[in-house]
């Protein structure tokens, strides 16, 4: 268990929450978001899901596709801090993203 996170690091995830419930509220038209935050020894753990229409996430990254940059954003902020991002999602499904910092 952590008791309690590096600054600089409750300050991205912070910000990352902020961008992801944006990005929720504009696009995914979403009845509920659940967040989850946990650690453990020297990982934290961010999780948002929502139940939203969802997206495919291999269409984010084609070339031709304009940035988007709320998730540009987020991967930037997770990388800045060591962390990892995860993206799960389907058209219909709804979609999870997971951020994973090693403290």
């Amino acid at each position: 268990m952590i008791d309690e996170l590096p600054a600089h690091i409750e300050s991205a995830l912070f910000r990352i929450s902020q961008e992801v419930l944006v990005n929720v509220v504009k696009h995914a038209h979403a009845q509920k978001v659940h967040i989850f935050l946990g650690g453990e020894r020297n990982r934290v753990r961010l999780t948002i899901e929502d139940d939203g229409i969802g997206f495919d996430p291999a269409e984010i990254h084609r070339p031709e596709r304009k940035p988007t940059w709320g998730l540009l954003t987020i991967r930037e902020r997770a990388e800045a801090i060591g962390g990892q991002v995860v993206i799960q999602s389907s058209p219909g499904h709804g979609a999870k993203i997971t951020i994973e910092v090693v403290i």
